[in-house]
């Protein structure tokens, strides 16, 4: 909407071709969740396609990977914490 909107198109004129992004930029279900990041990274983009022999299965966002990295890395870093500090649970 917002190269509608910005643009000052009318929204009930405006065909989607004329506003779509081209060469949208897809994952495989099997690409790893740190490759799909670094690649919306890398693209600038908040979501990724996902695709399973040539047909979209899904969508995933950004926020999808931060949640799912979040987790592993405060384990990380909780673990190299008590390492730093001689502490082993």
């Amino acid at each position: 909407m917002t190269r509608v909107i910005l643009a000052r198109r009318d929204p009930a004129e405006t065909p989607v071709a004329e506003v779509m992004t081209f060469g949208v930029v897809c994952v495989e279900l099997s690409t790893p969740a740190r490759q799909a990041m670094a690649v919306m990274t890398e693209r600038r983009c908040r979501h990724l396609p996902v695709v399973q022999d040539g047909r979209v299965v899904g969508m995933i966002s950004i926020g999808d990977l931060v949640h799912w990295v979040s987790p592993e890395q405060e384990a990380e870093i909780k673990m190299l914490t008590e390492y730093v500090q001689g502490v082993y649970s």
